[in-house]
């Protein structure tokens, strides 16, 4: 396979575009969290609240809840990893 077929095929790849999304050291640690409650971080909806001292709060958006269930299949898998290591 030549380089330019192999680069067509990375990009092709549906785990290269997954990657994209969750790259980073925080983010899926972040969207962890967000599942659990709001939060004020991360992959997020913003609001702003308009009073005396500004509060903004974030959120998951519609496309970061949908990603919830392959974030808790990935913490089963981390939770069965620890035990294998330990």
């Amino acid at each position: 396979m030549n380089e330019s077929a192999s680069d067509e095929n990375f990009l092709d790849c549906p785990f290269a575009s997954v990657q994209k999304v969750v790259r980073g050291k925080w983010s899926m640690v972040i969207l962890y969290f967000l599942s659990q409650r709001v939060l004020r971080f991360g992959e997020l909806n913003r609001k702003i609240y308009p009073p005396v001292s500004p509060k903004v709060e974030y959120s998951l958006t519609p496309l970061g809840e949908k990603f919830l269930p392959v974030l808790k299949a990935l913490e089963n898998f981390a939770v069965d990893y620890q035990d294998y290591q330990a």
